[in-house]
């Protein structure tokens, strides 16, 4: 699974269904155990790396991580054989890279199964469908309207989200919050039919349904000097009763510790989700051949 572009609505239900299975009944199996999977992170994660882990333990497969401070990466072995070489090990791919459309290249040495953990500021698939899992599990027939705060240039966490709302409703109004340097590009806004750009929130703040903020990826900037918005109780005292606020993590500043526990803070909420929908990646992709693109 490359990119929410691969998937078509019936995947995405599919997906949803069964990872609300899997929370309802907390589920633990034995369905993967035959199933080896490789985690391939060559930038920092701690939940998407952790909860394919638990996904990947509670459906009873097992896990190879690699690690590239520790591999014959810094021997000089090439990515093309680093690839072929875990190729020989695993039967699944789980990679974070910091280089956009990675996937396409792995491609090339591998037949196996792989699933997009992260592409540089490309996106991020898994996220966006935990991020949906979350947001209908209070607005079942999607929201009206979600503002996006932070880093909306670099943010593949935005990226995957907005192409997976657009597809499913694409009626939806998109608010974007952010200075004049990190605003969407015309690649991620040129199929919306409704959007708009703020460069604070307080006009909109009393009309949006889903408060989605993200930290700013200093590591993807070069000598640009850019401010976040800090999302506080003082900034969403005026906001509907029924606004939820996420946050796909980590954090820094921009969303304050005062919200956490603020019963429209949801982003714990969706850390737990982030295992749930993960299985149900997993055991769709393995047994539904449509996920394998």
């Amino acid at each position: 699974m490359e990119s929410i572009k691969d998937l078509n609505t019936v995947n995405i239900s599919n997906i949803i269904k069964t990872a609300l299975e899997y929370k309802q009944k907390d589920h633990k199996c034995e369905t993967l155990k035959d199933k080896i999977f490789g985690l391939l992170f060559f930038e920092p994660s701690t939940r998407t790396c952790l909860s394919f882990e638990s996904a990947i333990h509670r459906l009873g497969g097992k896990v190879i991580k690699y690690n590239s401070q520790y591999s014959s990466e810094k021997k000089g072995e090439s990515f093309e054989d680093t690839i072929r070489t875990i190729d020989c090990y695993v039967d699944v791919f789980i990679i974070r890279h910091p280089e956009r459309d990675i996937i396409s290249k792995i491609k090339n040495f591998t037949n196996k199964p792989i699933i997009n953990a992260g592409d540089g500021d490309g996106e991020h698939p898994t996220q966006a469908l935990l991020d949906l899992f979350t947001i209908i599990s209070y607005y079942p027939n999607y929201p009206d309207k979600i503002a996006f705060t932070g880093d909306i240039k670099y943010s593949r966490t935005i990226h995957s989200l907005v192409y997976l709302l657009n597809k499913l409703c694409p009626n939806i109004e998109f608010y974007f919050v952010c200075n004049k340097l990190l605003q969407p590009s015309n690649e991620l806004t040129s199929n919306l039919k409704k959007y708009y750009i703020y460069e604070t929130l307080d006009d909109i703040i009393k009309e949006v349904d889903v408060l989605y903020v993200t930290r700013l990826q200093k590591e993807r900037f070069n000598n640009e000097k850019v401010n976040n918005l800090i999302i506080n109780e003082n900034l969403i005292k005026h906001s509907k009763d029924n606004l939820i606020i996420l946050h796909p993590l980590p954090r820094n500043d921009e969303l304050s510790t005062d919200l956490d526990n603020n019963l429209k803070s949801k982003y714990f909420e969706q850390v737990k989700n982030g295992v749930f929908i993960r299985m149900s990646i997993l055991i769709n992709l393995l047994y539904n051949n449509s996920l394998r693109k």
